[in-house]
């Protein structure tokens, strides 16, 4: 398990080091399949003390598949059926596709999410995936557990409503500031002035570079009295 993981973590691969992945992999496999046959005939296992209390209290609730009868510890046995362990046949694959496993990450956002979130990237509904999900685990976290899908939804829908007033507000700011800049900079009265000096000190000139750039041009040409 140690060289598949440092092969997988990679930050530069080869076809060599790919094909040497691969057998890994399915090495890998076989050596924990044989471990849960070899666990199970020769070891009595069970269940966590927490995962006890927790079949008991969807027992008492009614929303556990369980029987009611069924107390104390539950056998249980290695499970090699679960997505990470699945996962560890895509790794070779998905690193000709998108490269080293450090350039990439799950937290995927759909692309009609991202052009979403381009024009409201403050809101939440440019987030999927563990963003998203990380997300609900921190609402669900803040309601009393009794219907937590409509709890979940409503915080969801309060808290979108607020930061799009929060981005509106901010546009809204960035377009004032930026009209102001503008008529700032623009000459008051006469066109015919020799001088201007503008009141706002948002776009300031540097006169050296300007004498600099303008060497040949006459007009910045200083003649001093002798």
């Amino acid at each position: 398990m140690a060289e598949w993981h440092a092969f997988a973590k990679l930050r530069l691969h080869t076809e060599s080091t790919l094909q040497h992945l691969e057998q890994l992999t399915t090495e890998l496999g076989q050596l924990m399949r044989k471990f849960r046959d070899t666990t199970q005939s020769g070891f009595a296992t069970f269940e966590l003390p927490k995962e006890t209390g927790a079949r008991k209290r969807r027992q008492k609730s009614g929303k556990g598949k369980e029987k009611a009868s069924a107390s104390g510890k539950k056998s249980k046995t290695m499970n090699l059926f679960t997505y990470k362990w699945h996962a560890l046949g895509d790794y070779v694959r998905s690193i000709r596709l998108f490269g080293a496993t450090d350039g990439f990450s799950t937290q995927v956002v759909s692309n009609f999410l991202r052009m979403y979130s381009t024009y409201y990237p403050f809101t939440l509904s440019g987030q999927q995936g563990e963003l998203a999900h990380k997300i609900v685990k921190r609402l669900y976290g803040s309601t009393n557990k009794r219907n937590a899908e409509h709890q979940i939804a409503k915080r969801y829908r309060r808290l979108e409503r607020a930061r799009l007033a929060l981005y509106r507000k901010r546009h809204h700011n960035h377009t004032k500031q930026k009209t102001t800049d503008q008529e700032d900079n623009k000459p008051d009265g006469d066109s015919e002035l020799r001088y201007y000096i503008s009141p706002s000190k948002n776009r300031p000139q540097d006169i050296l570079s300007t004498l600099r750039n303008n060497r040949g041009d006459p007009a910045y040409h200083v003649r001093f009295p002798n």
